[in-house]
């Protein structure tokens, strides 16, 4: 690893003219900026794009936070909360587009790398970063409502449902949005390959560092008919919902770009692997 100013200069080079997320994530794969064991829990995290980050998966790893993104540059330093947010990478991007975040997981490792990103990036491109990493539950989660939050491939491991969207519901002012990008469940194929993976047992138990018990959803796929469903009774009204993708992260699937997007032109959901959700809370019930 380079000397402390060094790897500075390097992520402020970087990152620093960094103008799309994938761009943004590309750059951390690249290079090695963490402490060893950061780094380490960092690579397994992002194994399969260390593997292959190809024109075709930076396109979709961008489609994905379409439609969060847009949101938070139609709003004045929102107020985000990520769900789920593993390494940071969403919520970094995020407070550098002009949000307020904080961003949930229950994976301590994976908190202290982002919040290890997080202060390099402060160091090295001299911005305040508003970005706040917790150790919490959705579901004992207590804050002011924010205005946007945001689950990348997150719901379908939250359990139990009801409770988990009764709790969006509590914490999205309103007027507010709840912004989803999901692995579609209509896809035969992906619900072959999650059988084979998981068996019949969808639900599960996790332990937490503090030894707390979180139910959760082993790829318990969820339809965006069942998220409209779902968020219809706790007060919110679908905006949209966008298919997208065919085929798995994989270097076989590189060159295939194109027809993915001609796909998307095609009204036939159960073809695609992939969906974004969107919704706005009603002003009031």
């Amino acid at each position: 690893m380079p000397a402390p100013d060094d790897r500075l200069r390097v992520i402020t080079e970087a990152f620093s003219t960094c103008e799309t997320i994938d761009a943004f994530l590309y750059g951390w794969l690249q290079g090695r900026f963490l402490p060893p064991a950061e780094q380490a829990v960092f690579d397994h995290y992002y194994a399969s794009f260390r593997a292959s980050f190809s024109p075709r998966l930076r396109a979709h790893y961008r489609d994905q936070t379409r439609e969060v993104c847009a949101l938070i540059a139609a709003h004045d330093r929102p107020r985000v909360l990520e769900v789920g947010a593993g390494c940071g990478t969403e919520s970094l991007w995020f407070a550098l587009s002009g949000a307020r975040v904080t961003a949930l997981d229950v994976r301590a490792d994976r908190l202290a790398v982002a919040r290890r990103r997080r202060d390099l990036l402060r160091a090295a491109l001299a911005v305040p970063l508003p970005a706040e990493f917790r150790l919490d539950s959705l579901l004992e989660h207590d804050a002011p409502p924010y205005d946007i939050v945001w689950l990348e491939h997150t719901f379908h491991h939250l359990e139990p449902r009801l409770r988990v969207t009764e709790a969006i519901a509590r914490l999205v002012r309103p007027g507010g949005y709840v912004v989803a990008s999901e692995v579609n469940p209509l896809n035969p194929a992906l619900q072959l390959q999650m059988f084979l993976e998981r068996g019949a047992r969808t639900i599960d138990t996790f332990i937490d560092e503090n030894g707390r018990p979180h139910l959760y959803g082993v790829e318990r796929l969820v339809s965006a008919r069942a998220m409209r469903r779902l968020f219809e009774q706790v007060g919110f009204v679908t905006e949209t919902v966008r298919y997208f993708r065919l085929f798995p992260n994989h270097p076989i699937f590189a060159r295939l770009g194109p027809i993915e997007r001609f796909a998307t032109r095609i009204p036939l959901p159960p073809i695609f692997t992939s969906y974004n959700f969107v919704a706005r809370k009603a002003s009031s019930r």
